[in-house]
């Protein structure tokens, strides 16, 4: 007969350090355009894409058998997570004549979109045991987070355009989900687990951008974007017994 309030309390680190979450970098060369009035001037644009993402998880749980094949840990604790992205459109102009030859030359602006923040966390981890070791999982949890909202360029200066710096506190809710399955191979001290599943991570809203006014010298609008994750994942890890 099973237990059914087992208490299982621990604390459970996830350090997750997918560097380049959208490739080690993302570079796309646009086609060459021409300028109105001037064909024999030529533009070239590149645009590189590329983010940084780090989550840590401190957890307590408890762990609650629902019969002999159903079982679910409830957890709660710390989440941290830091996010950069970085932006660069470099745009080359050559071949332009008189009145416009100022105009010639190699111009790259870099975006940069920081949010590091910490907040607590809480979720469930269900499973349903069959033979042999084979399991099937689906894990839920979220967070809600706070902390700081950096964004910066390097536009230059001229009639146009101006460095822009802002940072403000931002609360962000956190949702994650996983569904997956796992297959435990027993051995003499511990058990060896293989898991294989798809993942979804949602931050709402922790990136931000501002747009300054040359003529008023306000910010006109600051539009926040979301941060996520998602796609198939595999691993495996051992547990050892004392």
């Amino acid at each position: 007969m099973a237990v059914p309030w087992e208490w299982v309390p621990q604390v459970v680190l996830y350090p997750c350090h997918p560097k380049g979450v959208l490739g080690p970098g993302f570079l796309s060369h646009l086609a060459p355009g021409s300028v109105a009035g001037q064909t024999q001037a030529s533009i070239s644009e590149y645009r590189y894409r590329g983010s940084d993402f780090d989550q840590v998880n401190v957890e307590f749980g408890q762990h609650v058998d629902f019969g002999a094949n159903k079982n679910i840990r409830f957890h709660g604790g710390l989440q941290y997570a830091k996010i950069d992205v970085t932006l660069i459109n470099r745009q080359i102009v050559a071949g332009l004549l008189p009145p416009d030859t100022e105009s010639n030359g190699d111009i790259s602006i870099t975006n940069l979109y920081k949010y590091s923040g910490i907040g607590p966390r809480i979720g469930a981890d269900m499973s349903y045991d069959f033979l042999n070791g084979f399991a099937l999982y689906a894990n839920a949890a979220t967070a809600l987070l706070v902390g700081d909202t950096k964004y910066s360029d390097n536009a230059p200066f001229n009639t146009f355009s101006r460095p822009v710096r802002s940072s403000y506190t931002a609360l962000v809710p956190e949702l994650e989900a996983k569904m997956g399955a796992t297959y435990t191979y027993g051995m003499a001290q511990g058990n060896l687990i293989f898991d294989a599943g798809y993942m979804i991570t949602n931050y709402f809203s922790p990136l931000h951008e501002n747009d300054l006014s040359l003529s008023t010298l306000t910010f006109n609008t600051r539009p926040n974007s979301d941060f996520g994750l998602m796609g198939p994942y595999a691993g495996f890890k051992y547990v050892g017994s004392l």
